[in-house]
Formats: C-alpha cells, structure tokens, sequence
C-alpha cells in the first residue's frame, strides 16, 4: 500500500494534468493553435507529463 505522502503527490500530480489541459482546451478554443498562449501551455502540459 502507498504512503501518504506518495498517494497526496500522485493526487497533486493528477490534478496538475487536468488542470493543465483544462487550460489547453480554453485557451485553444480562443487562440489559433500556433498562438504562442496555446503553444506555451502545451509546452507546460508536457513538462509535467
């Protein structure tokens, strides 16, 4: 079974990614996809993954 700590890290890792794409796809549905606002949070999306 998993720690505490390592569950609440997994919880905040998982809740980063949504997060992350949650702006992907706002920002997405605004911008054109080569707008620096979209590439810059793709790029952001990929560092936490």
């Amino acid at each position: 079974m998993a720690s505490k700590e390592s569950r609440e890290e997994a919880f905040k890792k998982a809740k980063d990614i949504v997060n992350q794409l949650a702006v992907i796809i706002r920002t997405s549905a605004i911008h054109d996809p080569g707008n620096i606002a979209v590439t810059t949070a793709i790029e952001r999306f990929t560092a936490i993954i």
